[in-house]
């Protein structure tokens, strides 16, 4: 695993794998279709709260292993309630309402007090810990009436370029209301970012073919990423390793989020047809002088409105049930890794097995059929001449049969 990770061998086994199972069932991929799927990480889901309290009991565990003086400096408060357990953090405000409803602003208090204690502290600002506090500080709270300055030099992948609180400077702490999406979850997973809808973790899109006269349908691209990765971002991505590896589509099916202007452009360039409804409402009366992006949504609603264009783009709803079924037979809801490259690898490596056991699944089939037309032919021939041997008439032993 380390050097699938290292090498990025698990997106070229996918490669390699799909290119040679297309080339042995000549798989037709002028037709496909495009979806993405949330894929959980092996971490714990925090509240706000815990996330910055788990970062601050992290800090100090590393802080009290390497620079001891420095931690029993610290006010006995601070020490005695992150020496807790993980899960135990914060028990002793559970039943007091009052201090519940401070406890937020409390521990964000905490954070910036023990950034602007060991700022300048080049011992701890090197510590990965210490690294993970300041950008989760940044990405959870706001500190008005303070000097910038720049972050630390990062060596884990962490943005910690975010300014940091000046030692000397009289700040207000305050918990933003909105986050975002692109923030650290947990810091065992520092990568996996977070969606409205689905949660903290990672995404894969993932592209399949949909010609009718396929004997299957195979998976020809897949693009993990985290999270917060908007879908329409995706097309030319796609678009792109599916040109790569000589596999573009003449249609692409995709749900509205795929179907901005921008998309449909990019993918005609590349001469594929981007079918996907088109989103928001139209406008209630006609507009006078329509630019050209108006023309083309206007066209494209009354297209979607068409008997033949339903009929095309009833087949993308198939991709949901395989992406379905390959969550329930590969497992791959929530993986037992933690970090981008781990999880990223494994999702390559699923999704080609995925394309190996469809494959066989109609190999064999396809075999069955020849063994069972075999014997249709071997029974046919003997009762053929045990008719003759009988002398039972032909209309009589095909009625037999």
């Amino acid at each position: 695993m380390k050097l699938l990770r290292e090498e990025d061998l698990a997106a070229k086994i996918f490669d390699d794998v799909t290119e040679a199972l297309i080339k042995e069932l000549d798989i037709q991929v002028d037709q496909q279709r495009l979806d993405s799927t949330h894929v959980f990480s092996d971490m714990a889901t925090f509240s706000r709260t815990k996330l910055m309290g788990v970062a601050i009991k992290r800090f100090l565990v590393q802080l009290k292993r390497h620079q001891e003086f420095a931690y029993l400096t610290l006010p006995e408060e601070i020490r005695s309630r992150y020496e807790k357990n993980e899960n135990a953090l914060f028990a002793d405000v559970s039943k007091d309402k009052v201090k519940r409803s401070s406890l937020r602003q409390d521990v964000a208090e905490q954070m910036h007090d023990l950034i602007q204690r060991f700022s300048g502290n080049k011992n701890v600002e090197n510590m990965n810990t210490f690294k993970q506090l300041v950008t989760i500080f940044n990405q959870q709270c706001e500190v008005t009436d303070c000097v910038d300055v720049a972050g630390t030099d990062n060596d884990n992948g962490i943005d910690d370029s975010a300014p940091t609180p000046d030692a000397g400077s009289d700040s207000d702490v305050s918990v933003r209301k909105k986050t975002g999406g692109d923030i650290i979850q947990n810091p065992s997973d520092p990568e996996a970012t977070y969606d409205g809808h689905k949660g903290p973790g990672y995404q894969v899109q993932i592209c399949e073919t949909s010609n009718p006269e396929n004997e299957v349908q195979l998976l020809t691209s897949v693009l993990p990423q985290t999270a917060a990765e908007a879908d329409g971002n995706a097309v030319s991505l796609i678009l792109d390793d599916l040109e790569k590896n000589g596999r573009l589509p003449d249609q692409l099916l995709g749900d509205t989020l795929y179907g901005g202007d921008g998309n449909v452009l990019g993918a005609a360039e590349k001469d594929v047809e981007l079918i996907s409804p088109v989103s928001g409402c139209p406008p209630k009366s006609p507009v006078e002088n329509p630019d050209s992006k108006q023309r083309r949504l206007q066209q494209r609603r009354e297209d979607q409105e068409t008997d033949e264009w339903r009929e095309i783009y009833n087949s993308r709803a198939q991709i949901e049930g395989t992406i379905g079924s390959v969550k329930r037979r590969t497992g791959m809801v929530r993986l037992r890794y933690r970090g981008e490259k781990s999880m990223f690898s494994s999702m390559y490596l699923k999704l080609a097995g995925w394309n190996i056991s469809r494959a066989c699944a109609a190999l064999i089939r396809k075999k069955s059929a020849t063994i069972a037309q075999e014997a249709v032919e071997i029974t046919e021939i003997f009762l053929s001449r045990a008719a003759i041997f009988l002398k039972i008439e032909h209309k009589e032993w095909q009625v037999a049969a």
